[in-house]
Order: structure tokens, then C-alpha cells, then sequence
């Protein structure tokens, strides 16, 4: 699966019924819908009304809600993310997700995604509400302020820019995306993907842009049991 320009998602070497699930899936949580499908030198197109791969402004949640929900049906079915990898020099790339079919498909999840905004943002997106005043703790000294945006996310703002982090703070940004795996972990999330599906602000592929997080949890894990990746 790959997505290509601002508004395009290709799937490639697919059967048809997945093709069904992301048409639904884009129905359910693009709010713009789909503009056109067609075919594409033997890849199954779909052209988005909108900008989701901007990955900004107003798309910036709703874009992630959207590929959120794709991953989630998608592995409902039995088609199970193995990699997502950028293959691509072009200065707009984004990553590709390669997938693996299994039956019977893997116990369900609740999901939720994490994105890094800005120079300065971390954002919630679907996340339980039990875990976001822990989220804010690990974020301790880096924290200026935080609170409810568009969609339903939390925004956390951090003080200084950790994303274009330099000297020594490279290390502080790394250390807070371990504590960041170890608060998942104990609430029963595994990072399921981390895909860059954005082309970088300004759209014109000069800047590099942060993947966003995805997180799914069985809903049969109950706390203390152990987090299977």
C-alpha cells in the first residue's frame, strides 16, 4: 500500500476484498470521501477528496484518524502490517506498508495514534482517557502546556523544539520516546507501525516529516498481563 502525491492511496498486488475494506474504511473516517477510483498500471487507485498527506492544518488529525482506521480494519481481516519502509529519494515520498495475510486473524484491538506536530507538538489521537494524565507526567519538565484540540485529540506543547532537536538534546528527545514505549507497555499498547505519511511543511518536499505513531491493545488484556508485540 502506498501513498502517493497529497491525496492518493495505491493498493498494489491486492485481491479484491481488501480493496472493499479501505474503500469503506476511507468512507467511515475521511470525512471528504473519495473523489475517484480507478486503476493504475495494475495497482488499485483511490484518489481522496483533500489533502490527507499534507499532514497538516485542518487534515493534520483526521488524516491520521483515517489511516488509523485503514490499519485497524485492514488487520481485523487478517491483513497484518510487516514493514512500512520508505523506498523512495523523491523529495515528497512517503513510506510504503507491506502486509501479510494470516487466518485466522489476530485477536482484536483497540487502537489509538500518536503524532509529532510542529517543531513542538505531541498529539493523542483515539487514546483511552485513562492514559492521558500519565502521558503528561512523562513528559515532566519538557511540558508547557497541554489541553483538548479539533477532533478529539490531546495536544501536549513542549518547551524548546525536541523534533529539530540538536547536541544534547537529541539524546533528551530519544530518552522521552523510551518513556513514552514503557508508559504504552503498561497500559497494554504495542506500537503496531510508525509510518511517515506526510510530505513536510509547505507541501513542496524541501522539509522532512516525522512519522506518526500507531498503537493497537487486545481487548482482552487486562492490567498486568503481559503485551505481546
Amino acid at each position: 500500500m502506498s501513498m502517493n502525491s497529497t491525496d492518493l492511496l495505491r493498493l498494489i498486488q491486492f485481491p479484491p476484498e481488501p480493496a472493499r475494506i479501505v474503500r469503506n474504511a476511507i468512507t467511515q473516517s475521511w470525512p471528504r470521501g473519495i473523489k475517484e477510483e480507478r486503476d493504475y498500471h495494475g495497482a488499485h487507485e483511490f484518489k481522496l477528496k483533500g489533502n490527507p498527506w499534507s499532514g497538516q492544518g485542518s487534515e493534520a488529525v483526521p488524516s491520521r484518524i483515517f489511516m488509523c482506521q485503514i490499519l485497524a480494519d485492514l488487520y481485523n481481516a487478517g491483513w497484518v502490517l510487516f514493514a512500512s519502509t520508505d523506498i523512495s529519494k523523491n523529495g515528497m515520498d512517503k513510506d510504503s506498508c507491506l502486509f501479510r495475510y494470516q487466518q485466522p486473524a489476530p485477536p482484536p484491538c483497540s487502537w489509538m495514534s500518536i503524532s509529532f506536530n510542529r517543531g513542538d507538538r505531541l498529539r493523542l489521537i483515539g487514546a483511552p482517557q485513562e492514559i492521558i494524565a500519565p502521558f503528561g507526567r512523562v513528559m515532566g519538565s519538557l511540558l508547557q502546556k497541554e489541553g483538548l484540540i479539533e477532533h478529539g485529540a490531546y495536544e501536549f506543547k513542549c518547551k524548546g523544539w525536541p523534533w529539530y532537536a540538536m547536541g544534547g538534546d537529541t539524546v533528551a528527545t530519544r530518552i522521552l520516546l523510551l518513556r513514552i514505549l514503557e508508559l504504552l507497555e503498561s497500559f497494554g499498547f504495542s506500537l503496531y507501525a510508525s509510518i511517515d505519511q506526510s510530505i513536510g511543511v509547505g507541501g513542496d518536499g524541501t522539509t522532512s516529516e516525522t512519522d506518526t505513531w500507531y498503537c493497537c491493545r487486545q481487548l482482552s488484556w487486562t492490567p498486568g498481563a503481559p503485551v505481546f508485540h
